[in-house]
């Protein structure tokens, strides 16, 4: 006979209810998820494991506390029944004023897509292709358009699908995704189905909203119309309430 050793299986903490952390005693092993449209605040120093924050959930770390996590699952757009619809349009919410410090550098933005739906993103660093993937972390066949401002002033389209091995920050894009990596002659995926993709956000030991950030534009004139001149698709990739100053580039 062989005995099997004993094991110990930790339970996160389901957020079912809007709460503080005051009374909470956690370590590096014990994991968060913030349920829609429920907010945890952080009122004390904090470690913990894996935060998941689902759609309209927000975790608030204010001024003063600081907040030790292995990783942070930001779940765009996830159901928490199986309705995916009424939670496709869903965003949590990441409002830092104190200090976050990630263990693994990196918040992932989980972003559910569905067939023949293209959906708006941007990102605060580089991003490679390579590095999103679905959120098993199996490959996955997605395509993405990018805002071209030259092609606008010009009279020509200004979306068109992107090769790019690079997303690059603060710029505007478009995705649409396929589990079954099977596109029609259309461009778009043929099956009615879900995938969701895994999105590296930021890379970084400490992030915080009040950081200075900026967004370069370019100018497009134009001799057809002047306005079809100077377009620029820019976001603001930050998944909370950003209170740092933010500068847009002029295009005159």
């Amino acid at each position: 006979d062989q005995v099997l050793p004993q094991g110990t299986e930790v339970i996160p903490i389901i957020a079912n209810t809007s709460t503080n952390t005051d009374s909470w005693t956690t370590d590096n092993t014990t994991d968060l998820v913030i349920l829609p449209n429920q907010t945890v605040t952080v009122s004390k120093d904090m470690v913990m494991g894996d935060i998941t924050v689902m759609g309209d959930g927000k975790l608030v770390i204010p001024s003063g506390k600081t907040l030790t996590a292995d990783h942070i699952y930001l779940r765009a757009g996830h159901p928490s029944n199986s309705n995916y619809k009424n939670y496709e349009y869903t965003y949590p919410q990441l409002a830092v004023v104190g200090t976050l410090n990630i263990t693994s550098d990196t918040i992932y933005l989980d972003y559910l897509l569905n067939k023949k739906q293209q959906y708006t993103f941007a990102v605060p660093v580089s991003v490679k292709r390579a590095d999103i993937k679905a959120s098993t972390g199996e490959d996955v066949t997605f395509k993405v358009a990018a805002y071209n401002g030259a092609a606008r002033a010009t009279g020509g389209n200004g979306w068109g699908y992107t090769e790019a091995t690079t997303f690059e920050p603060g710029v505007g894009y478009t995705i649409f995704a396929t589990p079954l990596s099977v596109v029609g002659s259309d461009g778009f995926p043929t099956k009615q189905t879900y995938v969701t993709l895994r999105i590296p956000m930021v890379v970084g030991d400490t992030y915080t909203e009040n950081e200075p950030r900026s967004v370069a534009v370019t100018k497009y004139p134009s001799t057809l119309n002047s306005t079809l001149a100077d377009w620029n698709l820019v976001s603001v990739p930050y998944m909370c309430n950003y209170k740092g100053a933010l500068s847009i580039g002029d295009v005159g």
